[in-house]
């Protein structure tokens, strides 16, 4: 009888262990199965998780016009590239090549603009930028904005456990998209697309005074468009008003030191 309940206690391991065995096999071929859909899918997640696109798909699979990943191209694609050159040389030296932008359009408006000319994305492959109807990026002085701030100066620093998905490195875009998520009220819309690239904008101003050699000189400045006037936007600074063409003149009380 002892010997037939070692056998049986015997057969019972036996049978655990082939079990086990079975299990696993079945949980290596489970994640070989997702390791095989995660390699097909790692190009468009990465891309995802980049902002240069917005779908996880087989990254060979051909797209209709309509269906292509859309995204921002960020700094260090190709597209970036050819977006930044398109802002800066591009539209003051050939503005034709491109209608209905200009100076002061966003950097989405010029890779939209690339997205579609086929001769650039046969070399750059610039994505169309995702649509976001309805989005409003929030401004300072907004509840949301405050709210938005909150998260990112203190928020995020006290509690990271409650913006998942978040890091100190996110756009402000990405913060106000998950307040709105968890609160609308707060923050009424989602964020439109964060910008990777904007022009550089300089304001230069300068105290003159009326009386004595400035004025003149300031004049011929302006009339060549040299020293604060080749600045993006300028103002002069002044105890009463100059008068030089193109130039506004803010008012303070004095312009002598005291």
């Amino acid at each position: 009888a002892e010997g037939a309940a070692r056998s049986w206690r015997g057969l019972a391991s036996t049978a655990a262990a082939l079990a086990l065995l079975a299990s696993a096999l079945v949980l290596v071929a489970g994640r070989a199965g997702r390791a095989a859909i995660a390699g097909r899918a790692a190009d468009g997640f990465a891309a995802e998780f980049l902002g240069l696109a917005s779908d996880a798909g087989d990254a060979t699979a051909p797209y209709a016009a309509d269906e292509a990943p859309c995204g921002m191209a960020l700094q260090g694609s190709a597209c970036y590239g050819a977006v930044v050159w398109a802002m800066t040389d591009g539209i003051s030296k050939h503005p034709e090549w491109y209608p209905g932008l200009s100076e002061t359009s966003l950097y989405e408006d010029f890779q939209r603009h690339l997205s579609t000319d086929k001769k650039n994305n046969q070399k750059n492959k610039c994505p169309r930028p995702c649509e976001k109807p309805g989005c409003k990026t929030a401004k300072p002085g907004t509840a949301c904005w405050d709210n938005v701030q909150w998260i990112m100066t203190k928020g995020l620093a006290d509690h990271p456990e409650w913006f998942k998905g978040l890091h100190a490195s996110s756009p402000v875009e990405d913060f106000q998209d998950h307040v709105h998520a968890t609160n609308a009220t707060a923050c009424p819309t989602t964020a439109c697309n964060p910008q990777p690239f904007a022009q550089v904008s300089l304001f230069c101003w300068m105290v003159v005074r009326k009386q004595g050699y400035e004025l003149p000189l300031v004049q011929a400045q302006a009339a060549k468009k040299a020293g604060i006037f080749a600045c993006d936007d300028f103002a002069l600074v002044s105890d009463s008003e100059l008068g030089v063409k193109g130039a506004k003149t803010l008012l303070i009380a004095s312009t002598v030191a005291s």
